[in-house]
């Protein structure tokens, strides 16, 4: 992971490689509530609640 910006305002950029670890669908928890991140057979991302 590498964070780009001030420490106070930083934005974090993680390779979605580390988040998927060979899987093309992903769980997410935000507040309580669980989206669903899959990368498309076209290879883009897409999120969903």
């Amino acid at each position: 992971m590498k964070a780009i910006g001030n420490s106070k305002n930083s934005t974090k950029i993680i390779d979605s490689n580390h988040i998927f670890k060979g899987s093309s669908v992903v769980e997410i928890v935000h507040k309580g509530a669980v989206y669903v991140m899959r990368i498309t057979k076209d290879g883009k991302l897409i999120l969903t609640k």
